[in-house]
């Protein structure tokens, strides 16, 4: 075990919008954590809320001063979610910073261990597992394997986008400061939708040492009031795609052009998570044409994407009707 005081600081940043009935347990779950709150700085940085968020976490700050700062923004930032956590990032004075929803809360020793694999393996990123919880019980988790990565070649680089999917999340994941500050990792701030998968593609492309952590620390809340469970979401689901062709653009001008193929699949994975979830939604007509509606930038962005091997793997059904879709893309 090593020294508490030799683990550094944790800036944590949340996003708050009208969220009154659910910060109160975010923030709690931070100060009941077994790490010594001297190493821990939340910086909640409230979107113009119109509820009592606000009022909630001025009662906050004025208890723990020392550990919460609250920045408030005077007009709403629209629901690009990007320029609030941006705001927060340029708050953070700890050497590692870890983002939360305010839906969301950690488990009681989540930072300990977190922090403590950050700083035993040098890690730039530390990943861990999550639980889902709905109408007040946790109903699923995922299942990472533990592992420890580290990138020194183009293999182990492309082994790391294959490994490790470009998430449209970024909480509950610990990123070094100096990591993020040093390749200028921030959040794209005019996207609705998919601003994480920016960040968190920008990190693997960069991550030289990345450590996934079997344990569950982070528990991911489902509102019914989310974008991704309503039929809001059909308006910002292309964006999500196209942060992936904006992310291959950036591989293109920045010398990373050797992760084509893995970028190809990162693509099309995204496409098939479009339509799973329009069906999903009752709406397998809205996948279609909302494919239809951005072929052009499919054909211009990724036009070798039918010779990549590793969208032929899945056998499916739904993967042979995505396939068709693309075919006729591409026609």
């Amino acid at each position: 075990m090593i020294e508490m005081k030799k683990l550094g600081k944790i800036s944590i940043i949340i996003p708050c919008y009208n969220r009154e009935k659910t910060i109160g347990r975010c923030i709690d779950s931070i100060l009941s954590q077994t790490l010594p709150k001297c190493l821990i700085e939340v910086i909640a940085v409230d979107d113009a809320s119109t509820d009592g968020t606000l009022d909630i976490l001025h009662a906050y700050e004025k208890r723990f001063p020392e550990l919460i700062l609250l920045v408030c923004l005077e007009k709403n930032s629209g629901g690009f979610v990007g320029s609030v956590r941006n705001i927060g990032l340029s708050y953070a004075t700890g050497d590692y910073v870890l983002f939360m929803d305010s839906d969301d809360y950690i488990a009681p020793n989540a930072l300990e261990k977190i922090l403590e694999k950050a700083v035993v393996f040098q890690a730039d990123i530390v990943d861990a597992n999550y639980g889902i919880e709905k109408n007040a019980a946790v109903v699923n988790h995922s299942a990472k394997r533990e592992r420890y990565l580290v990138v020194s070649s183009r293999d182990e680089r492309r082994l790391l986008l294959m490994l490790e999917a470009i998430e449209r999340s970024v909480w509950g994941k610990l990123f070094r400061k100096a990591f993020l500050d040093e390749h200028s990792i921030v959040f794209p701030e005019d996207i609705h939708l998919g601003e994480d998968s920016y960040f968190h593609g920008m990190s693997l492309f960069y991550a030289k040492k990345y450590y996934i952590m079997e344990d569950i620390v982070y528990y991911y809340v489902i509102q019914d009031d989310s974008i991704w469970n309503s039929m809001k979401a059909a308006d910002y689901m292309k964006e999500s795609y196209l942060v992936i062709a904006r992310l291959w653009q950036y591989c293109q001008v920045h010398g990373l052009a050797y992760l084509q193929r893995e970028m190809e699949w990162h693509a099309y994975t995204t496409l098939f998570n479009i339509i799973d979830k329009c069906e999903k939604m009752g709406r397998k007509d809205l996948g279609e044409n909302l494919i239809k509606d951005i072929k052009k930038n499919i054909r211009d962005t990724f036009p070798e994407l039918l010779k990549n091997r590793y969208i032929y793997q899945d056998k499916s059904d739904a993967n042979r009707e995505l396939i068709r879709l693309l075919f006729e893309v591409y026609s």
